[in-house]
């Protein structure tokens, strides 16, 4: 896979930039020698198999110190055991705004020698906590031997309830100081193990505690790991435990994942003041609440999905939307509905949930005959108008919309030339030069983490560009679209289309759009079900589609050929709206979840073709988070794309779109191939 994103880079840097009009790009380093080259090839190697005293053997030997740095500072992440304590304390030292601090403190506590004075510990940990049991231990016995044992009791402690430790540290931290450890923090650590799913240190730590919490904790993993004896195993919970809210979550989560409804709602219903862990709580009640609408129990939905107890997080964004979506459209009741979206707008940052924040509090206002307030949230949320919402809500207004990308940000001579003397930067570019432009990950998400304006966001996203890494640019615009600041080549990249013309309606924006969403544009990405590619193919539908097409199949081209994975690809969406008649809306869900969950979701929640189902909602009905976010996120960029690649401006067009029917794919896009 890195070798076919290899030979693509320096073609693809060339085209993007010359697409993006992005600034000049700085000079990369020349090609190292071919002996160079060769070393830090098989450093990497040694280090991938790791043989790590192999891989210092090598970095010794590197002429350029760049290099050898880069390499020493690979090594120490990726080290766990047998590293050297003081060259970690030196690299942190004169190294504080490279990436992974917490892992090399990590390392460097792991490092520790035993000789090392107690003065030395303290020094080291004069300015930093520690964030590992045995960086701890050796802060503890530091502070003990001056006299502070009060802080030292109180930091191991700490650390009993609130650190993993593997077994053999587990075991020599207890022998040392269980002594000063009391039932109820035995009881607090095994409690949040079980919670997080430690579940063999929670068995050990059940040996901790007194007979009714060891019960307790044996029904609670027997419960999490779905094993049987489940009813045998809390019938032996005490019974002034049987109500504790970790078994209750348990059994719950245990019903739920037996398909079990009435018997998980007996348990969230009414909802618990008490629940720990809200956020862990939020899937089975999210589950809970829509699985109650789908059987027309809306009261009952909107009770479990209103109560998430959360302030902030996915689950409370995900829980305001559901709970204000159920009072408006199910419940008819906009008052209701009102402060759930408005909650929502005001606990997000990102302008996706923003805007969908924005756009349902308009809705909610119109429906209570405020339309001075619809018309204020509508105005809000379409400041987001590269988003999904955003989009619907400058429809929503009544006026004739026009996509206006923010212009790209242009960081002046200056700033680029700052930016390009800076170590981590060079360092990219060597990478680059030698050939391993896909190790660069860590350092450029790690700039783009430390980008505070879009002007250094922009520089970030040039410099992933530059080295061939469409998809890491894509990243990179990404995480800075949740903080605000849009880079509109970057986030929206347009790349040549290979020149293969179906017949009927189309266009190469649905394509572009899918391609993003699927793989951010990384040619050889392969996801954890096997599908493959930039248009995420699995391997029997592209074996389906290539003989269909009278092409060989090659499974190996699907990740190396950019042109006939996107050829493939084109096929299959091309035969997904000649299947739904044109809907270009159940096209892309299909393609994300599979015809045959759309036939089911056309029988449960209607047709959004017919006119009489709402395609919004018809959305936002569908079970699947992951599938509703795609629908979302490809209409969105669709209308990009099309502003993007079109000459002149285009209107808006999202809600026309959720309702095509009628036409079929045509692949547009220059006449020769792909050149990714």
């Amino acid at each position: 896979m890195a070798l076919g994103r290899r030979l693509r880079a320096g073609a693809v840097a060339f085209i993007l930039t010359a697409l993006t009009g992005a600034n000049a790009v700085a000079i990369p380093p020349q090609p190292p020698e071919p002996p160079q080259r060769i070393l830090v090839a098989s450093a990497f190697g040694a280090i991938d198999a790791d043989e790590f005293n192999r891989a210092h053997r090598i970095v010794a030997g590197l002429q350029n110190p760049l290099a050898r740095k880069l390499l020493r500072w690979f090594i120490m992440i990726e080290q766990r055991t047998d590293g050297n304590f003081q060259e970690y304390v030196d690299f942190i030292a004169a190294n504080p705004d490279w990436p992974w601090q917490y892992t090399l403190q990590h390392r460097a506590e792991g490092a520790m020698p035993s000789e090392l004075s107690d003065s030395d510990v303290r020094a080291f940990f004069a300015d930093r906590k520690p964030v590992s049991p045995y960086g701890a231990e050796r802060y503890a016995d530091a502070l003990i031997s001056d006299g502070l044992t009060d802080a030292a009791r109180a930091l191991l402690r700490h650390t009993w309830v609130a650190r993993d430790f593997p077994y053999t540290d587990e075991k020599r931290f207890y022998a040392r100081y269980g002594h000063l450890l009391t039932p109820e923090l035995h009881r607090q650590r095994l409690d949040r193990l079980i919670w997080e799913r430690r579940l063999s240190a929670a068995q050990r730590q059940a040996k901790r505690v007194d007979q009714g919490h060891r019960a307790l904790a044996r029904a609670r993993i027997r419960l999490a790991r779905m094993q049987p004896g489940v009813d045998g195993a809390i019938a032996g919970v005490p019974r002034e435990l049987r109500d504790h809210p970790g078994l209750v979550f348990e059994r719950a989560r245990w019903r739920q994942r037996k398909g079990r409804f009435e018997g998980v709602l007996e348990l969230l219903d009414p909802p618990r003041p008490d629940a720990q862990y809200p956020e862990v709580w939020w899937p089975i009640r999210h589950w809970t609440a829509r699985t109650a609408l789908d059987r027309g129990e809306i009261s009952v939905a909107y009770r479990i999905a209103a109560n998430h107890g959360m302030d902030e997080g996915l689950g409370f964004a995900q829980g305001e939307w559901l709970a204000g979506w159920i009072a408006l459209q199910f419940l008819r009741e906009p008052e209701t509905a009102y402060p759930h979206f408005t909650r929502l707008y005001e606990g997000v940052s990102t302008p996706v949930s923003r805007a969908r924040g924005a756009y349902w509090s308009g809705r909610a206002a119109e429906a209570a005959g405020r339309p001075e307030d619809a018309r204020r949230w509508y105005e809000t949320a379409a400041t987001n108008l590269t988003t999904f919402y955003g989009q619907l809500a400058a429809a929503r207004l009544g006026e004739s919309a026009f996509l206006a990308l923010p212009r790209p940000p242009r960081p002046d001579d200056a700033q680029q030339a700052t930016f390009e003397a800076r170590e981590l930067v060079r360092g990219v570019r060597l990478l680059a030069a030698y050939g391993l432009e896909e190790r660069a990950d860590r350092l450029v998400m790690h700039l783009a983490d430390k980008a505070g304006t879009s002007k250094a966001a922009k520089l970030v996203a040039d410099l992933a560009s530059d080295i061939g890494r469409q998809d890491l640019a894509v990243r990179v615009a990404r995480q800075a679209r949740r903080e605000g600041k849009i880079l509109p080549d970057h986030l929206y990249p347009v790349v040549p289309l290979p020149h293969v013309v179906e017949a009927g309606h189309g266009e190469g924006a649905v394509l572009l759009a899918i391609v993003r969403q699927e793989s951010g544009f990384d040619i050889a990405a392969v996801s954890r079900a096997g599908a493959r590619g930039l248009m995420q193919l699995m391997p029997a539908t592209a074996r389906n589609i290539a003989r269909e097409l009278d092409l060989s199949y090659s499974r190996g081209r699907l990740t190396a050929d950019a042109g006939y994975n996107l050829r493939l690809g084109s096929r299959y969406i091309s035969k997904l709206l000649e299947r739904y008649d044109g809907s270009l809306l159940l096209a892309v869900a299909a393609y994300n979840a599979g015809p045959s969950r759309v036939s089911h979701w056309l029988r449960k929640y209607g047709d959004p073709r017919t006119g009489f189902v709402d395609p919004v909602d018809w959305i936002e009905s569908l079970p699947f988070t992951e599938t509703r976010n795609y629908v979302q996120r490809v209409f969105e960029s669709l209308m990009v794309y099309r502003h993007r690649l079109a000459p002149t401006e285009v209107a808006l067009a999202l809600e026309s779109d959720l309702m095509l029917r009628g036409g079929t794919l045509k692949q547009i896009g220059s006449a020769g191939p792909c050149c990714l």
